[in-house]
């Protein structure tokens, strides 16, 4: 951590010079959460309406993108914290809840500061996705508690996807456990909109994980593969 608190100041015009902080396990589920916000975000049929944008190129760049960004405000938490595996007390919860906004608050700076010029649809993409995925669609997430389409689009991919990656890769969950599992939370954590994305992309996914991304999160050639075809990062 003091390492990072060194050159943070520094650096965060420059967010991707930060990524290497994050853990090994923390840069490939957000490899991964990348992948999978993708694949769903592909398939929208209206994306003018979902992503205020209808350059599938810049949306894909945006789930990628937002997919490894998502988590980085962790990196502002105490290392003890973001690595604790066993039950956080509710001192713990609240600390680790704060990272959505730490991350909105370095995706902000990141902008502000770095010189080159980002398309605005893309930049709000992922934003949103930091800032949001943990909002459920029954006003119980967090850090805002907001209901269904007030959460924007973006980041209801990026939760679906966060969900899906845990259940299979922390929670060892078979693909159609954690399939059955995601589901089953409609109406609850997502709305009906994302969850169909997900169903429909779902053979996708899980070509993903098992020829591309691997499910130990073993990093491969696919996110250079996919990022060429979307401009890089």
């Amino acid at each position: 951590m003091e390492k990072l608190n060194n050159c943070v100041g520094r650096s965060r015009s420059d967010i991707n010079s930060l990524i290497v902080f994050l853990p090994p396990d923390m840069r490939t589920h957000s490899m991964r959460v990348g992948f999978v916000a993708n694949e769903m975000a592909q398939l929208c049929k209206d994306k003018k309406r979902c992503f205020d944008c209808d350059d599938s190129q810049i949306i894909m760049k945006a789930m990628l993108d937002g997919g490894q960004y998502h988590d980085i405000g962790k990196l502002l938490l105490p290392d003890e914290l973001v690595a604790k595996l066993t039950v956080l007390t509710d001192t713990e919860n609240s600390m680790l809840a704060q990272h959505p906004a730490k991350t909105s608050e370095m995706l902000a700076e990141y902008f502000a500061g770095n010189k080159k010029s980002f398309d605005e649809s893309y930049r709000n993409m992922v934003m949103d996705m930091g800032r949001f995925h943990h909002e459920r669609a029954d006003g119980n997430g967090y850090p805002y508690g907001l209901f269904k389409s007030e959460i924007p689009f973006s980041a209801r991919l990026c939760s679906v996807a966060d969900m899906f990656d845990n259940l299979v890769i922390i929670e060892k969950l078979s693909y159609d456990e954690a399939k059955k599992e995601i589901l089953s939370q409609s109406g609850k954590a997502f709305s009906r909109e994302e969850l169909d994305l997900f169903t429909s992309a779902f053979e996708n996914i899980v070509w993903l994980y098992t020829h591309k991304t691997g499910r130990t999160g073993r990093r491969t050639e696919a996110r250079s593969n996919i990022a060429r075809r979307a401009g890089g990062l």
